[in-house]
């Protein structure tokens, strides 16, 4: 991984942050974001391969997953496969439409 450093400015709600920083134990905001980057990376990758992304309780009762906007933005490859032969399909008959409607302007 590159050593390279990228300074961002963002602006959040101060309450939160410090909530967060305090039950993570997080000595610095920069601890703070660099692990919630990893963990939404890897739920990227975890929601890319497929699977859900959720919690689960101890004794295995109560299954949550997690619901966050960029997460329902990954796709699968199966999605991926899907969407790439749907898309085939649409732009064929689109292409079929137009060639029909250019032939149909031209024996007019």
């Amino acid at each position: 991984m590159s050593k390279e450093t990228l300074r961002y400015q963002v602006v959040l709600n101060k309450e939160k942050v410090e909530r967060i920083k305090e039950m993570s134990g997080a000595a610095s905001n920069q601890e703070l974001l660099n692990s919630a980057l990893t963990l939404l990376a890897w739920a990227l990758k975890e929601k890319a391969s497929g699977k859900v992304v959720g919690s689960i309780d101890e004794d295995a009762s109560v299954i949550k997953e997690v619901v966050m906007p960029i997460l329902d933005e990954v796709r699968s490859p199966t999605q991926e496969v899907a969407s790439t032969v749907a898309g085939t399909t649409t732009r064929a008959a689109s292409k079929a439409r137009k060639e029909g409607e250019r032939a149909g302007n031209m024996s007019t």
